[in-house]
């Protein structure tokens, strides 16, 4: 199970516009829907009106994690992310040398042909 969830920053005007208690209650009652995701019912009107755009948020970011995972399990069934051939080993180590290089003398202008 997940054991995070994420709070936007443009969700932060609801916590300002609220009174303390009521953005108590909410932020509560977030991290208890995100614990469960089971919905309970939520005595303030106010509250419970605020709390349906985080739920949304909540459901959508739960349901994209679902299927990260989903592709993280079979990529990992496959063996994971594929060796590199030899060819392709050899010419990085060429490329890197060749830009350490360029770095190590970046004053050195070039001739005018």
């Amino acid at each position: 199970m997940k054991n995070s969830f994420v709070l936007y920053f443009d969700q932060v005007d609801i916590f300002k516009k609220l009174p303390p208690e009521q953005a108590k209650n909410l932020i509560l009652k977030i991290f208890e829907y995100a614990e469960t995701f089971e919905p309970n019912s939520i005595k303030d009107p106010i509250v419970d009106i605020a709390f349906t755009s985080f739920k949304t948020a909540l459901d959508r970011d739960f349901a994209k994690w679902k299927v990260q995972c989903k592709v993280n399990a079979e990529n990992g069934a496959r063996g994971g992310r594929p060796k590199k051939s030899e060819i392709t080993h050899s010419v990085n180590s060429v490329t890197k040398k060749a830009n350490l290089t360029e770095k190590s003398e970046p004053n050195r202008k070039k001739p005018i042909v």
